[in-house]
C-alpha cells in the first residue's frame, strides 16, 4: 500500500507540473493506475485485518465478502482502462469523438467505486462496533484483547478512510473545469489532504501493528510469569 500509494502522489506532482502533452497523458494515467490499486489494497487489507472479528461475529457472510471483493477488484480495472482511454483519446482523432462518453462512464464508476468502498468500510465497522460492544461485557471472561485491539484501530481507520474519501470527492469535483468557482487556499487544502490522507491511514495501519505486538509480547511475559508460579508452586508442594 505504502508503495502504490507514493507512487501514486508522485505522478500526480510530474501530471500538474509537466508541460509536455505525451508526458502528461503518461503521468495521469499512471497516477490514475496506482491510485486505483491503492484503493483496491485498501479494501483486500480491510477484509484481512478484520476476518477474525467477522469470523467470531457473522462467519456466514465470508463467501458474499469474497465475491464482493473479486467484483470490486474487476471493477478497478476497467476504471483504469476508462481513465486512461479518456486522457489518451485528448490526443487521438479516433477516439475524440468518444471523450464525453468516457468521461461520462468514469465519472460514474468513481462515485460507484468510492460508494461500494465506504460501505465495505462501514459493514466491516459495524463488525467492529458490535464486537467491542459484546466483549465489553464479558471482557473480564475472555481472553480476546487482540481481536478488541483490531476493532478499535479499525474504527480509527474508517474514521480517516470517510474523511479522506469525502476530500477526494471533494477535489474531483473542484478540478474539474465544469465544477463550482472555489477560492486556490480550498482547493489546495484539498488537494493536500487528498494526497496526505492515505498518508494517515498507513499510520494508523502501523500503530495496529505495533499494538499487536505489544500485546503479543505481554501476553507471553504474563505466561511465562504463570508458568513460573505454577512450577514454584508445584515444587513447595513437593
Amino acid at each position: 500500500m505504502i508503495i502504490s500509494n507514493f507512487l501514486g502522489v508522485i505522478f500526480q506532482y510530474l501530471y500538474a507540473f509537466c508541460a509536455d502533452p505525451e508526458l502528461t497523458v503518461i503521468y495521469i494515467c499512471l497516477s490514475g493506475t496506482f491510485s486505483a490499486i491503492f484503493q483496491y489494497l485498501i479494501v483486500v487489507y480491510t477484509w484481512n485485518r478484520g476476518l477474525p472479528v467477522i469470523k467470531s461475529t457473522i462467519p456466514w457472510i465470508q463467501p458474499f465478502l469474497v465475491v464482493f471483493i473479486v467484483l470490486y477488484a474487476l471493477l478497478q480495472v476497467e476504471q483504469a482502462i476508462l481513465f486512461a482511454l479518456s486522457n489518451v483519446s485528448f490526443y487521438l482523432p479516433i477516439l475524440n469523438d468518444d471523450l464525453e462518453l468516457f468521461i461520462m462512464i468514469v465519472n460514474i464508476q468513481s462515485i460507484l467505486i468510492d460508494v461500494l468502498m465506504g460501505s465495505f468500510d462501514l459493514l466491516v465497522t459495524g463488525v467492529y462496533i458490535y464486537y467491542l460492544w459484546s466483549v465489553s461485557r464479558v471482557n473480564d471472561q475472555l481472553d480476546v484483547k487482540n481481536l478488541v485491539i483490531i476493532s478499535w484501530f479499525g474504527v480509527a481507520s474508517f474514521i480517516c478512510i470517510e474523511f479522506w474519501l469525502t476530500f477526494y470527492v471533494l477535489y474531483s469535483i473542484w478540478a474539474n473545469t465544469f465544477g463550482p468557482n472555489m477560492t486556490l487556499l480550498a482547493f489546495t487544502i484539498s488537494l493536500h489532504i487528498n494526497n496526505l490522507g492515505p498518508l494517515l491511514y498507513l499510520v494508523i495501519q502501523v500503530g495496529l501493528k505495533f499494538a499487536l505486538l505489544r500485546d503479543k509480547q505481554n501476553s507471553k511475559a504474563r505466561r511465562t510469569k504463570i508458568n513460573s508460579k505454577s512450577t514454584g508452586t508445584s515444587k513447595s508442594k513437593d
